[in-house]
């Protein structure tokens, strides 16, 4: 029914943004402008991220202080052709 599936939707929102608080928000380990400085060989440039296969990155969301200070070039140079945003409503409100 509707109603459930909004108390479902409400549980998983709130559930999300009592997580991404205790991480740090702004300065979340994998949302944060440093994020990539955890990443010992960051796949992009400036960007908390991941080779998953030979033609797929798993990747922080770009923000516009990393792509414009370099990772938006890498990501021209390594050909990427797409990026597809798999955040989820309420999923990190607060990064």
């Amino acid at each position: 029914s509707t109603s459930s599936r909004s108390n479902l939707t409400v549980g998983y929102e709130r559930k999300e943004q009592v997580r991404c608080m205790l991480c740090g928000g702004k300065e979340c380990s994998k949302c944060g402008l440093d994020a990539y400085k955890k990443v010992a060989s960051p796949a992009i440039e400036l960007m908390h991220s991941h080779w998953i296969t030979d033609n797929i990155v798993g990747m922080q969301r770009p923000n516009e202080t990393s792509l414009h200070n370099g990772a938006l070039a890498d990501m021209t140079r390594k050909r990427f052709t797409a990026v597809f945003n798999l955040t989820e409503p309420g999923e990190h409100p607060f990064c």
